[in-house]
């Protein structure tokens, strides 16, 4: 069935906020906050990895044409992972990034490509 891994995704996340929710209270606040961090960390080294390919591929195709839908792909993506890192920083340290501010980059990606 098409699509089957999207609905798996969105129940697991659906049921894991109902557990975070639910559990929130048996962990103590300081408890809380590593785990915080420890989530900032990942997605900020997820974000910083997908930057980095993306950046590889970019540098690698140098000079040559690309179609319009590859590379507002690749710009998109680039965007996108971008703004994965900056959210990932703004969970370790609160309000650094104002990543809301960030978001007219992906029309100006779309716009450049």
């Amino acid at each position: 069935m098409r699509g089957l891994g999207t609905l798996i995704n969105a129940l697991a996340i659906i049921v894991g906020g109902i557990i975070g929710i639910g559990g929130k209270r048996l962990l103590k606040e300081h408890y809380q906050e590593t785990i915080m961090k420890a989530t900032g960390f990942s997605v900020l080294f997820l974000g910083a990895a997908g930057t980095f390919s993306k950046m590889l591929v970019l540098s690698s195709v140098g000079g040559q044409s690309l179609d319009t839908t590859g590379s507002m792909n690749m710009i998109l993506s680039m965007v996108g992972n971008i703004l994965i890192f900056c959210v990932g920083v703004n969970l370790i340290w609160p309000r650094t990034i104002k990543v809301a501010n960030l978001l007219p980059a992906l029309l100006v990606a779309i716009l450049l490509a």
